[in-house]
């Protein structure tokens, strides 16, 4: 998008985003992406914007997530922003590991 935009004549892109960086997956039923595919799990935020191409990148901080939510933050799950999981978690078992097996016969294509 903003290649798109630069290509347009935009001079400046300033990227924001309303959550913080999200850099760790969901183990507790939000179907989201591998470690590995979350960038901010590997970039830093001016290495994300770098590769986004983007003249700023601003993200909101978690201080200003949990004031935004209104709700006590030790009521809230932050797991995927801060990797702090409020239960034991295996942090490298894929998310289709419990997925049913196809049935002996069937062949997908």
């Amino acid at each position: 998008m903003i290649s798109l935009l630069k290509k347009a004549g935009a001079r400046e892109v300033h990227m924001r985003v309303c959550a913080p960086p999200i850099a760790f997956p969901c183990f507790f039923g939000v179907d989201m992406a591998t470690r590995w595919e979350l960038i901010a799990a590997r970039k830093t935020v001016p290495e994300i914007e770098e590769f986004i191409n983007a003249d700023s990148l601003g993200y909101l901080s978690l201080e200003g997530l949990v004031k935004a939510v209104a709700l006590p933050k030790d009521g809230l799950c932050l797991a995927c922003l801060t990797g702090d999981y409020p239960i034991p978690v295996q942090l490298e078992m894929d998310k289709l590991a419990l997925e049913a097996l196809p049935t002996e016969g069937v062949h997908s294509k």
